[in-house]
């Protein structure tokens, strides 16, 4: 959807058209990041009771749509130099990991949740360098071959890559411990 949304923005003549597109396209990205994310985690099971805090979880749906604003704000340019790829990459790869970590932080458990930060800083590059490539393809087409069904097929799964590949990333660099005198592993890490 994010492809047709840029199409129609660089097919508008109209900046409030534009505008429109860009708020639209942002919020269905939003959605699809927000979903994927809490689908995931209803999977997702600890040995302990757990639940989300309504207002953080609701809160957790806006850095995808302020991320991918900006990202659109820059690609409507059509300017696709390494700083706009970069810039854009990087709003994006921002919004779905401060989706995801602000999501983690709505999880309502007894323990404590340790993050490992190499891993951590891993799931932002994941997002980025997944964002990176899928914009360029972007470029590519924009430039060559023009809109076309098939051209979307192949740019879509990229950027789901970089939402995906992104949470599984950041789940396996979560640990829980037991809120007890001698905390234990409570054996949820990602990679057991």
């Amino acid at each position: 959807s994010c492809l047709i949304v840029i199409e129609r923005m660089w097919s508008s003549n109209e900046l409030k058209t534009v505008s429109l597109w860009r708020l639209f396209g942002s919020v269905v990205f939003g959605l699809g990041v927000w979903a994927m994310h809490f689908t995931g985690m209803l999977a997702y099971m600890v040995p302990a009771q757990m639940s989300y805090h309504p207002g953080i979880t609701a809160l957790s749906f806006v850095p995808p749509v302020v991320g991918a604003y900006f990202a659109f704000q820059v690609l409507y340019s059509q300017r696709f130099s390494l700083l706009d790829i970069a810039l854009s990459a990087l709003y994006l790869a921002l919004g779905i990991g401060s989706m995801h970590y602000l999501g983690m932080e709505a999880m309502q458990i007894d323990a404590l949740m340790v993050y490992d930060f190499a891993w951590f800083i891993l799931s932002i590059f994941i997002a980025f360098l997944f964002a990176c490539i899928s914009i360029y393809m972007i470029k590519i087409r924009n430039r060559h071959y023009g809109e076309n069904a098939t051209n979307r097929a192949l740019i879509a799964p990229i950027m789901g890559l970089s939402v995906a590949g992104m949470h599984y990333t950041a789940m396996g660099a979560v640990s829980f411990y037991a809120l007890e005198s001698t905390p234990e592993m409570m054996g949820s890490h990602m990679n057991d």
